[in-house]
């Protein structure tokens, strides 16, 4: 027959039908699936019966055809004992019709004890006297399964995620109040000092707490990132009593930090997540109990490592170790641990996610992770970021005082439709000489701008607010006051906030919750020629 390749240069019609099996059964081989035939004698089957499997059947079903025999019990043999009820409950349907169709899955555990998840497409066939013949194909659907369950999983994460950043964005206007009010009461030197250091104590809760909704901001990917010259040493130490707790009783933490240690420039949130994931995958890897050795030093890197540690780049930089004294992996394992969703833990303790945020965390700071571990002697994860030298640990404490000097006559136009939040931020711009100008709108603050009878030098107004953006309303009072700068505030991402188009790049976001001093230093750092 013309344009039928089995008969190109005469071939014979046994030829012709042995090549056509061949593609047959490399089509089959190709997409993990097998054919089978079966004939009953009577319905539903007790067993017994006539059966054709194909080889790839077999290889789907993890059997040998030299020696499983291919029938209706051997299928039930190797099927998981929980699905085996629903092969029965599927074969006892009486056929209504001469001929019916079905779909059906279920587990199989092959001789290697592995578990896959295969799935029947079938015809059921009645014949005159009452039986039946059944054909079908079986497919192994193990990976599309395991891709799913990871898709989900990821959507899962992502719901989580944004109920996450919704809950902390909310939360951080709150602390904006709570802790920009116990910081003014605590520098309030009219009042008795038991009561600043009252107020003290709130301070310190209210940053822990603010600190906690970072965290559930970093999960979700909203938070803004601040970058800064810190001290890997200050963030462990920070974190060290949560990672005792995280730890437990049966395993114990060894240090070993360099005292001279130079700093790296990162986000400070960001670093506690990597040190965290580090540390409780060194937990997991001992269910028994062992021992954690966390350690930094400052480390020269040569071209002769940079030759073997391809993501590496030569120049000083400050490593951040962690050493655990679990059983180790093999070398394939430590090829795929910072791919997203591969896990070596068991079902439902553990998402796949924590090193690969490392990885991701690590590289955007321009920095590499490198892994160390045998089979039986535990695992080095070594975290290598370009260092600064002479830099010191985050310089808080030189931040803490209010600037003075440039809000004498100065108008700030503050926008935020949060009453209370509204409230603090008038209250802190008017004590040190701000002349405040407030709305709780872009409307309102056109017509409040244009009605105050003075220039605008700055504007201070919260991202997402009810009608108007702020960024419409930045637009507006620049064609009318373009020497205005502007300081937005949010609880989101600048991220976020640009993927949506709230923000143009370059433009300057105050992260709630904001204490007064940070406030004032930004405003005055923009008025002494800044970004607008």
């Amino acid at each position: 027959m013309a344009g039928d390749p089995s008969n190109a240069g005469g071939v014979s019609g046994d030829e012709a039908l042995r090549r056509s099996e061949a593609r047959l059964g490399r089509a089959q081989k190709i997409a993990r699936m097998g054919s089978y035939e079966a004939s009953f004698d009577e319905w539903p089957p007790r067993g017994g019966g006539q059966s054709y499997w194909s080889a790839e059947v077999f290889e789907v079903l993890g059997l040998d055809a030299a020696s499983d025999n291919p029938t209706l019990e051997t299928l039930l043999r190797i099927t998981h004992p929980e699905d085996v009820s629903r092969i029965w409950e599927a074969m006892a349907k009486p056929l209504a019709q001469p001929v019916a169709r079905g779909v059906f899955e279920h587990r199989v555990v092959g001789r290697d004890g592995e578990t896959r998840v295969v799935r029947h497409h079938l015809e059921m066939l009645r014949r005159e006297g009452g039986g039946v013949t059944l054909t079908g194909v079986v497919q192994d659907i193990t990976e599309y399964r395991r891709l799913e369950e990871q898709l989900l999983q990821a959507q899962k994460l992502e719901g989580i995620g944004q109920l996450a950043g919704g809950v902390a964005h909310d939360f951080n206007n709150l602390l904006t109040i709570i802790n920009g009010y116990a910081d003014l009461l605590a520098k309030d030197d009219e009042l008795p000092v038991s009561s600043r250091e009252s107020a003290e104590t709130i301070l310190a809760a209210g940053r822990r707490a603010a600190e906690l909704t970072r965290q559930l901001l970093a999960f979700s990917r909203r938070q803004i990132l601040q970058p800064r010259v810190v001290s890997l040493n200050e963030v462990y130490l920070d974190l060290k009593k949560m990672l005792e707790r995280l730890l437990g009783a049966n395993i114990e933490l060894v240090e070993a930090l360099e005292a001279e240690l130079d700093g790296v420039f990162a986000d400070a949130g960001q670093l506690q997540q990597v040190m965290m994931n580090l540390i409780v995958n060194a937990r997991d890897a001992m269910p028994l109990g062992g021992r954690v050795t966390v350690e930094t030093r400052n480390v020269l890197l040569d071209g002769a490592y940079v030759e073997s540690h391809p993501e590496a780049s030569p120049g000083p930089h400050v490593c951040f170790s962690v050493t655990d004294t679990g059983a180790g992996m093999d070398q394939e394992t430590q090829t795929r641990i910072f791919e997203p969703f591969f896990t070596t833990k068991e079902l439902g303790r553990g998402t796949g996610l924590g090193l690969a945020t490392v990885y991701g965390i690590v590289k955007q700071s321009r920095g590499f992770v490198w892994v160390e571990s045998e089979v039986g002697r535990g695992t080095t994860m070594k975290v290598y970021m370009p260092r600064l030298p002479g830099a010191a640990s985050p310089v808080a404490q030189a931040q803490e005082g209010e600037p003075e000097g440039q809000a004498q006559g100065k108008t700030v136009l503050l926008v935020e439709d949060q009453e209370a939040v509204r409230q603090f931020a008038s209250k802190v711009l008017r004590r040190v000489g701000y002349v405040v100008v407030e709305a709780a709108s872009g409307e309102e603050a056109l017509e409040a701008a244009r009605s105050a009878g003075r220039p605008v030098d700055v504007i201070l107004a919260d991202v997402i607010m009810p009608g108007m953006t702020a960024r419409t309303l930045a637009a507006e009072l620049q064609r009318e006051w373009p020497q205005a700068r502007i300081l937005f505030t949010s609880g989101y991402s600048e991220s976020v906030l640009l993927h949506q188009q709230l923000l143009e790049p370059g433009m300057e976001v105050l992260a709630k919750p904001f204490t007064p001093g940070e406030l004032l230093r930004r405003l005055e750092a923009m008025l002494e020629g800044g970004s607008r």
